[in-house]
């Protein structure tokens, strides 16, 4: 009797990045670009057998968003990376920081 071994490779670990922008309607390529670059990182990752994906979740506002945003932030949901105008005041009140030191 031959016995046949079949392996299956096992599902990439994903990794989730939420992503919120606001503005005017050009300015949603600031989502959009973190989509487009995580397309090209989990190209790269999976030519390397990394394991790992990256999956993003975006949210575009045109409106008011202050206060789904400091309810996230309440619930340990808020977004992963911020682009929006109100930057400054997130940052003065310890919603957001600096990644200097992170680069």
């Amino acid at each position: 009797m031959v016995t046949q071994t079949i392996t299956v490779a096992p599902e990439p670990q994903t990794i989730k990045i939420t992503v919120w922008a606001s503005g005017s309607p050009v300015d949603v390529t600031r989502v959009n670009n973190v989509e487009k670059a995580a397309e090209i990182l989990n190209k790269m990752l999976e030519a390397a057998g990394a394991g790992v994906k990256i999956k993003v979740k975006k949210q575009y506002f045109r409106g008011d968003y202050m206060d789904k945003l400091i309810a996230d932030f309440a619930a340990e949901e808020a977004p992963d990376i911020i682009a929006m105008k109100i930057l400054a005041a997130l940052a003065e009140a310890g919603y957001v920081i600096p990644l200097d030191d992170y680069v």
